[in-house]
């Protein structure tokens, strides 16, 4: 067989395997980018739900607060009580509503106090055949549009308090609204990754939802069960542009190895093509790297297919990159989803169950007491995860404020430590609480937000509490040279292995569960929250560990920079 016919059958056959690996290559490239827009589309509708269920359960129960209040009915029937409209005046700035209506049962308006987009829902609301169905089911929730923005509408029957559930006739009716005006919309965007548009349907009634497509739509519907609006999201998947990419490039490397081999034929198949074929061959086929410089060499053609390959590689290289940190930022959503899920289920299942039981009529009075401390306890859980969850988006949004004043720090520290003397973690481990006070005489008086500071530290008490098994946590300050306040956090506990030292602020994390022995109840927010609140503060905290114990160390500037707000 002639050199001639030999080089012809390698070309032939490296076409050909060519062409094969494209194909695979091509489909996988396929596949991946659909799996991948699958776990995007399914990650935008779990965070659509938790946050429109966060709301739902929010206006659900200020409604029903509201609703089941000996207060409001007196209010309904005589509306000149000064002290309940002053207090339904606070409503919609405790309760973060933009909307809030109590009409009595001929449907007139008692009292209204309106922001934003629910200034105009009043003639809605009144609706005859609204009010008929609220007065038989007690209870309703719906969205519409309104101004543009989706406005979510709880809505109660007004009952006497001991007639929680609502069974007697009603005196009225309340509703509350809350708008999900550009704060919320900012908040879903970056849960999501996404770019969030709100659209009406009766503008839109054309809306197609395609399942293949980069974008997703979730529905909301009215009280009727119709679509009153839809979130648009429109995401961009960068994993699958790599993949067009380096099917272009594949694309590009096949056409340019074809040229190539034909005109080395054409050039009476001189000696020096033979070499230059097999190692790109062997380039193409194995990623053998070590022949590039040696194939840049050959020729000037070559030399390009080189350069092409060695693209190739890298880019490859920075799509298993890519792919790995999209994985890492799946796995990380999924878990913050089911950590929040499980953090709220928790103690909503706790107030839900034992309120069940305080209905049995045969308890004792210890045994109600105790359910009753159960409830509340679950109660404050709730309240501090919401808290902590508002105060994560104030931090990342960059909307969190300080509102500064002078305090003495005397005063604060004595508060922290009568504050515990009765925390039953504290007394139940058998822990020792200790005060260090350090400042000087006269000179204790600090300018920064007081409730943030104390926010903080008791951050890092109960930190150190729920991880210290027996000892004592020691805690207090001093003052610095650089004119700031040293405050630190001291435990007897088991120490942070040095595996996760990294990882103490970040958020999620909850903790070694080798030092612990079991899970740690939270969702992993105190310490990034005090993190950003320290910084906000214009200073710095860190900690260190040994087997014998950690200390949490936070300095802050005795008087802080005008910049932020002060009372």
């Amino acid at each position: 067989m002639t050199t001639q016919r030999k080089i012809y059958i390698t070309l032939m056959m490296l076409i050909g395997a060519s062409l094969v690996v494209i194909a695979m290559f091509a489909l996988l490239a396929v596949r991946q980018e659909r799996i991948f827009a699958g776990y995007a589309r399914n990650q935008v509708v779990e965070a659509a739900r938790v946050i429109s269920e966060m709301e739902e359960i929010h206006l659900y129960w200020v409604a029903y607060e509201f609703s089941t209040w000996d207060d409001m009915v007196d209010y309904v029937h005589n509306p000149d009580t000064i002290l309940e409209r002053e207090y339904l005046d606070e409503a919609l700035f405790w309760y973060e509503l933009q909307g809030f209506w109590v009409l009595n049962l001929q449907g007139d308006l008692v009292y209204e106090n309106v922001e934003g987009c629910a200034t105009p829902l009043y003639e809605t609301l009144r609706d005859r055949s609204l009010l008929e169905k609220l007065h038989a089911e007690r209870e309703l929730e719906f969205y519409m549009i309104s101004r543009g923005e989706m406005v979510l509408i709880s809505g109660a029957t007004i009952h006497l308090t001991d007639d929680e559930d609502k069974e007697t006739d009603p005196h009225g009716f309340v509703f509350v609204a809350r708008c999900w005006n550009d704060e919320l919309m900012d908040m879903l965007e970056r849960l999501t990754g996404s770019r969030v548009e709100v659209i009406d349907p009766a503008v839109d009634p054309q809306l197609v939802i395609q399942d293949n497509a980069p974008g997703l739509s979730v529905l909301y519907n009215d009280l009727d069960g119709e679509t009153a609006a839809i979130l648009a999201f429109t995401k961009e998947i960068d994993f699958s542009q790599l993949l067009r990419r380096n099917n272009r490039l594949m694309l590009i490397l096949l056409l340019a190895t074809l040229m190539l081999g034909f005109l080395g034929l054409i050039l009476s198949l001189r000696r020096w093509v033979s070499k230059p074929l097999a190692l790109t061959a062997s380039i193409i086929s194995e990623n053998n790297t070590a022949h590039i410089d040696e194939l840049k060499k050959s020729s000037l053609d070559f030399a390009n297919i080189g350069n092409l390959v060695e693209s190739f590689i890298l880019q490859k290289q920075e799509l298993v990159v890519a792919r790995d940190k999209a994985e890492q930022s799946d796995r990380l959503k999924s878990a913050f989803l089911a950590n929040l899920s499980h953090e709220i289920r928790t103690p909503l299942t706790g107030v839900v169950g034992f309120a069940e039981l305080l209905k049995d009529d045969t308890l004792t009075s210890e045994e109600r007491a105790r359910y009753i401390d159960v409830i509340l306890g679950s109660s404050k859980h709730l309240l501090k995860l919401i808290d902590d969850l508002l105060d994560l988006s104030s931090l990342e949004s960059g909307f969190m404020h300080l509102r500064n004043k002078a305090f003495l720090l005397e005063t604060l520290m004595l508060e922290l430590q009568s504050f515990y003397v009765d925390n039953k973690i504290l007394v139940g481990k058998n822990l020792t609480l200790l005060l260090e006070y350090g400042m000087p005489e006269g000179q204790d008086e600090m300018f920064t937000d007081r409730v943030r500071l104390q926010q903080v530290l008791i951050n890092l008490l109960d930190n150190a509490i729920k991880f210290t098994r027996q000892g004592s946590i020691t805690f207090g300050c001093k003052p610095t040279e650089n004119k700031h306040i040293l405050f630190f956090v001291k435990d007897t506990g088991p120490g942070i292995p040095d595996a996760v030292k990294n990882q103490v602020f970040e958020r999620f994390n909850q903790g070694s569960a080798e030092n612990a022995g079991d899970r740690h109840h939270g969702a992993g927010l105190g310490l990034s929250i005090a993190k950003g609140i320290v910084e906000i503060m214009e200073g710095s905290i860190w900690f260190e560990s040994t087997a014998a114990g950690t200390t949490f160390f936070v300095s802050i500037p005795q008087k802080n920079s005008e910049y932020f707000v002060s009372e």
